[in-house]
Protein backbone atom coordinates (compact mmCIF):
# COMPACT_ATOMS: atom_id res chain seq x y z
CA UNK A 1 0.00 0.00 0.00
CA UNK A 2 1.17 3.37 -0.77
CA UNK A 3 1.87 5.76 2.50
CA UNK A 4 0.19 9.14 3.02
CA UNK A 5 2.02 12.16 2.71
CA UNK A 6 3.65 13.46 6.22
CA UNK A 7 1.65 16.40 6.06
CA UNK A 8 -1.32 14.33 6.61
CA UNK A 9 -0.41 12.54 10.04
CA UNK A 10 -1.22 15.04 12.03
CA UNK A 11 -5.27 15.36 10.98
CA UNK A 12 -4.93 11.59 11.02
CA UNK A 13 -4.03 11.49 14.90
CA UNK A 14 -6.85 13.96 15.18
CA UNK A 15 -9.43 12.01 13.63
CA UNK A 16 -8.04 9.07 15.43
CA UNK A 17 -8.59 10.50 18.60
CA UNK A 18 -11.97 11.87 18.69
CA UNK A 19 -12.94 8.13 17.51
CA UNK A 20 -10.92 6.91 20.25
CA UNK A 21 -12.63 8.73 22.72
CA UNK A 22 -16.28 8.00 21.73
CA UNK A 23 -15.65 4.40 21.43
CA UNK A 24 -14.24 4.18 25.10
CA UNK A 25 -17.26 5.93 25.96
CA UNK A 26 -19.47 3.40 24.46
CA UNK A 27 -17.89 0.08 23.90
CA UNK A 28 -13.77 -0.71 22.31
CA UNK A 29 -15.35 -3.38 20.77
CA UNK A 30 -18.92 -2.54 19.40
CA UNK A 31 -20.54 -0.19 17.35
CA UNK A 32 -23.88 1.60 18.40
CA UNK A 33 -27.37 -0.38 18.77
CA UNK A 34 -28.06 0.83 15.09
CA UNK A 35 -24.89 1.08 13.62
CA UNK A 36 -23.01 4.29 12.69
CA UNK A 37 -24.12 7.04 9.46
CA UNK A 38 -21.63 9.13 7.14
CA UNK A 39 -23.48 12.11 6.76
CA UNK A 40 -23.13 14.56 3.60
CA UNK A 41 -20.13 16.66 5.13
CA UNK A 42 -18.18 13.45 5.70
CA UNK A 43 -18.97 12.72 9.33
CA UNK A 44 -19.74 9.91 11.07
CA UNK A 45 -21.94 9.68 13.54
CA UNK A 46 -23.61 6.80 16.07
CA UNK A 47 -27.21 6.26 15.51
CA UNK A 48 -29.33 4.82 18.44
CA UNK A 49 -32.83 3.66 19.02
CA UNK A 50 -35.03 1.42 17.27
CA UNK A 51 -36.46 1.71 13.48
CA UNK A 52 -37.64 4.77 12.58
CA UNK A 53 -37.26 6.12 16.08
CA UNK A 54 -33.39 7.16 16.16
CA UNK A 55 -31.54 9.61 16.88
CA UNK A 56 -27.51 10.44 15.97
CA UNK A 57 -24.34 11.16 18.30
CA UNK A 58 -21.93 13.64 18.35
CA UNK A 59 -19.30 12.85 15.27
CA UNK A 60 -16.62 10.19 15.73
CA UNK A 61 -14.30 11.15 12.62
CA UNK A 62 -14.78 13.72 9.80
CA UNK A 63 -13.61 13.50 6.52
CA UNK A 64 -14.73 10.28 5.69
CA UNK A 65 -15.41 8.86 2.35
CA UNK A 66 -17.21 5.67 2.92
CA UNK A 67 -18.02 3.27 5.87
CA UNK A 68 -18.83 -0.16 6.55
CA UNK A 69 -20.00 -1.49 10.20
CA UNK A 70 -21.23 -4.58 11.51
CA UNK A 71 -21.76 -6.36 14.72
CA UNK A 72 -17.58 -6.22 15.61
CA UNK A 73 -16.33 -4.08 13.18
CA UNK A 74 -16.79 -0.58 11.59
CA UNK A 75 -13.94 0.86 9.22
CA UNK A 76 -14.39 4.14 8.02
CA UNK A 77 -12.30 5.46 4.67
CA UNK A 78 -11.04 9.25 4.81
CA UNK A 79 -8.96 10.43 1.91
CA UNK A 80 -5.81 8.75 2.47
CA UNK A 81 -6.56 6.72 5.87
CA UNK A 82 -8.32 3.76 7.40
CA UNK A 83 -9.75 4.10 10.94
CA UNK A 84 -11.44 1.62 12.85
CA UNK A 85 -13.75 2.09 15.75
CA UNK A 86 -11.85 -0.31 18.01
CA UNK A 87 -9.35 2.00 19.90
CA UNK A 88 -6.22 1.17 17.22
CA UNK A 89 -4.19 3.37 15.43
CA UNK A 90 -4.85 4.77 11.55
CA UNK A 91 -3.58 3.18 8.82
CA UNK A 92 -2.67 4.84 5.92
CA UNK A 93 -3.80 3.47 2.43
CA UNK A 94 -3.94 4.73 -1.06
CA UNK A 95 -6.21 8.09 -1.16
CA UNK A 96 -9.32 8.65 -2.55
CA UNK A 97 -12.66 6.47 -1.69
CA UNK A 98 -12.78 2.80 -1.40
CA UNK A 99 -15.61 -0.20 -1.20
CA UNK A 100 -15.36 -1.45 2.35
CA UNK A 101 -17.33 -5.28 2.93
CA UNK A 102 -17.09 -6.62 6.64
CA UNK A 103 -16.58 -10.21 6.93
CA UNK A 104 -16.83 -11.13 11.26
CA UNK A 105 -13.38 -9.56 12.47
CA UNK A 106 -12.17 -8.80 9.60
CA UNK A 107 -12.89 -6.47 6.62
CA UNK A 108 -12.03 -6.83 2.67
CA UNK A 109 -10.89 -2.96 1.29
CA UNK A 110 -10.92 -2.19 -2.33
CA UNK A 111 -9.23 1.29 -3.14
CA UNK A 112 -10.72 2.58 -6.12
CA UNK A 113 -8.59 5.26 -7.66
CA UNK A 114 -5.38 2.55 -7.55
CA UNK A 115 -7.54 -0.87 -7.94
CA UNK A 116 -5.98 -2.38 -5.09
CA UNK A 117 -7.75 -5.01 -2.54
CA UNK A 118 -6.28 -5.47 1.07
CA UNK A 119 -7.41 -7.36 3.81
CA UNK A 120 -7.97 -5.24 7.09
CA UNK A 121 -7.63 -7.32 10.04
CA UNK A 122 -6.38 -6.62 13.60
CA UNK A 123 -5.60 -3.17 13.28
CA UNK A 124 -2.83 -4.36 10.01
CA UNK A 125 -3.90 -3.69 6.25
CA UNK A 126 -2.21 -6.42 4.10
CA UNK A 127 -2.24 -6.29 0.45
CA UNK A 128 -3.96 -9.05 -1.90
CA UNK A 129 -3.48 -9.78 -5.12
CA UNK A 130 -6.33 -8.94 -7.33
CA UNK A 131 -6.77 -8.23 -10.77
CA UNK A 132 -10.29 -6.86 -12.32
CA UNK A 133 -11.84 -9.31 -15.17
CA UNK A 134 -10.22 -8.20 -18.75
CA UNK A 135 -8.52 -5.31 -16.80
CA UNK A 136 -8.43 -1.63 -18.31
CA UNK A 137 -9.78 1.42 -17.25
CA UNK A 138 -13.42 0.71 -18.20
CA UNK A 139 -14.57 -1.62 -15.62
CA UNK A 140 -15.89 -0.28 -11.79
CA UNK A 141 -16.32 -1.75 -8.82
CA UNK A 142 -19.16 -0.95 -7.01
CA UNK A 143 -19.18 -3.54 -4.33
CA UNK A 144 -17.65 -6.45 -3.12
CA UNK A 145 -18.48 -9.60 -0.54
CA UNK A 146 -16.73 -12.70 0.93
CA UNK A 147 -17.29 -15.66 -1.45
CA UNK A 148 -16.27 -19.51 -0.80
CA UNK A 149 -12.86 -19.68 0.92
CA UNK A 150 -10.21 -18.22 -1.72
CA UNK A 151 -13.00 -15.87 -3.69
CA UNK A 152 -14.36 -12.69 -3.59
CA UNK A 153 -17.77 -11.82 -4.95
CA UNK A 154 -18.22 -8.66 -7.01
CA UNK A 155 -20.27 -6.22 -8.30
CA UNK A 156 -18.85 -5.45 -11.33
CA UNK A 157 -19.87 -2.60 -13.86
CA UNK A 158 -18.61 -2.35 -17.73
CA UNK A 159 -20.51 0.15 -20.01
CA UNK A 160 -24.03 -0.02 -18.68
CA UNK A 161 -23.76 -3.59 -18.08
CA UNK A 162 -23.49 -4.97 -14.19
CA UNK A 163 -22.40 -8.24 -13.41
CA UNK A 164 -22.12 -10.42 -10.10
CA UNK A 165 -19.34 -11.88 -10.39
CA UNK A 166 -16.93 -14.61 -8.22
CA UNK A 167 -13.47 -13.90 -8.25
CA UNK A 168 -10.84 -16.59 -7.60
CA UNK A 169 -7.70 -14.71 -5.80
CA UNK A 170 -5.29 -17.01 -6.81
CA UNK A 171 -5.40 -17.05 -10.21
CA UNK A 172 -7.91 -14.05 -11.29
CA UNK A 173 -10.43 -16.27 -13.22
CA UNK A 174 -13.90 -15.46 -12.59
CA UNK A 175 -17.20 -16.80 -13.11
CA UNK A 176 -20.85 -14.51 -13.60
CA UNK A 177 -22.98 -15.78 -10.94
CA UNK A 178 -25.68 -12.89 -11.59
CA UNK A 179 -26.88 -9.78 -13.15
CA UNK A 180 -29.12 -6.81 -12.22
CA UNK A 181 -30.11 -4.26 -14.38
CA UNK A 182 -28.74 -1.58 -16.80
CA UNK A 183 -30.40 1.45 -15.01
CA UNK A 184 -28.21 0.36 -11.57
CA UNK A 185 -26.84 2.79 -9.27
CA UNK A 186 -25.32 2.39 -5.99
CA UNK A 187 -25.38 -1.47 -4.94
CA UNK A 188 -24.21 -3.04 -1.71
CA UNK A 189 -23.72 -6.66 -1.33
CA UNK A 190 -24.95 -8.11 2.50
CA UNK A 191 -25.87 -10.93 4.19
CA UNK A 192 -29.21 -10.78 3.20
CA UNK A 193 -28.97 -10.15 -0.09
CA UNK A 194 -28.13 -7.39 -2.70
CA UNK A 195 -29.75 -3.86 -2.47
CA UNK A 196 -29.39 -1.66 -5.30
CA UNK A 197 -30.60 1.33 -6.70
CA UNK A 198 -32.27 2.70 -9.97
CA UNK A 199 -33.98 5.59 -10.66
CA UNK A 200 -37.03 5.27 -8.65
CA UNK A 201 -36.82 2.73 -6.07
CA UNK A 202 -34.55 1.12 -3.57
CA UNK A 203 -34.51 -2.95 -3.88
CA UNK A 204 -33.22 -6.03 -1.85
CA UNK A 205 -32.97 -8.89 -3.65
CA UNK A 206 -32.84 -12.05 -1.14
CA UNK A 207 -30.86 -15.10 -2.33
CA UNK A 208 -33.53 -16.86 -3.44
CA UNK A 209 -34.48 -14.34 -6.24
CA UNK A 210 -37.33 -12.87 -3.96
CA UNK A 211 -36.97 -9.04 -4.03
CA UNK A 212 -38.78 -6.08 -1.66
CA UNK A 213 -38.70 -2.64 -3.06
CA UNK A 214 -39.50 0.45 -1.69
CA UNK A 215 -40.22 4.10 -3.44
CA UNK A 216 -37.09 6.26 -3.39
CA UNK A 217 -35.73 8.57 -6.46
CA UNK A 218 -32.15 9.56 -7.30
CA UNK A 219 -30.12 7.09 -4.34
CA UNK A 220 -26.36 8.16 -4.84
CA UNK A 221 -25.04 5.77 -2.60
CA UNK A 222 -25.37 2.81 -0.07
CA UNK A 223 -23.04 2.16 3.26
CA UNK A 224 -23.93 -0.35 5.28
CA UNK A 225 -24.88 0.94 8.48
CA UNK A 226 -25.15 -1.78 11.00
CA UNK A 227 -25.34 -5.53 11.15
CA UNK A 228 -29.23 -5.08 10.17
CA UNK A 229 -29.24 -1.80 8.17
CA UNK A 230 -28.30 -0.23 5.08
CA UNK A 231 -27.66 3.17 4.63
CA UNK A 232 -29.02 5.13 1.87
CA UNK A 233 -28.08 9.08 0.35
CA UNK A 234 -30.64 10.14 -2.41
CA UNK A 235 -30.35 13.99 -2.47
CA UNK A 236 -29.99 15.77 0.54
CA UNK A 237 -31.49 12.75 2.93
CA UNK A 238 -29.84 9.67 4.00
CA UNK A 239 -32.61 6.87 4.90
CA UNK A 240 -31.64 3.66 6.59
CA UNK A 241 -32.88 0.31 5.17
CA UNK A 242 -33.70 -2.53 7.60
CA UNK A 243 -32.93 -6.00 5.83
CA UNK A 244 -34.04 -8.87 7.81
CA UNK A 245 -36.42 -10.96 6.59
CA UNK A 246 -40.14 -9.85 7.10
CA UNK A 247 -38.97 -6.67 8.94
CA UNK A 248 -37.71 -4.27 5.98
CA UNK A 249 -38.52 -0.73 6.14
CA UNK A 250 -37.40 2.44 4.82
CA UNK A 251 -36.94 5.36 6.97
CA UNK A 252 -35.60 9.02 6.92
CA UNK A 253 -32.33 9.02 9.11
CA UNK A 254 -32.36 12.51 11.28
CA UNK A 255 -30.25 15.07 10.17
CA UNK A 256 -27.37 15.81 12.42
CA UNK A 257 -27.02 19.37 13.41
CA UNK A 258 -23.61 20.94 12.26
Amino acid sequence: MRRAATKSSAAITCLVSALCLSARAQSPLEPPQLGVMLDHHGTARPVYGVTASVAVGNPVATGALAIACARRVCLMKTDSAILAWTDVPAIPAPRGPAVIAIDGDSAWVYFVATKELARWHGGQLDPVPFELPGGGPSGEVLSIASGPPGTLDTVFRRDRRVSILRITLADGSAIVTGSLPDDTGPVLLTWSGIVFANRNQITLQRPDGSEVSFPLTGAQAIFQLGERYVQVRAGDFDYALRIDSGREQLFLLPEPDQ
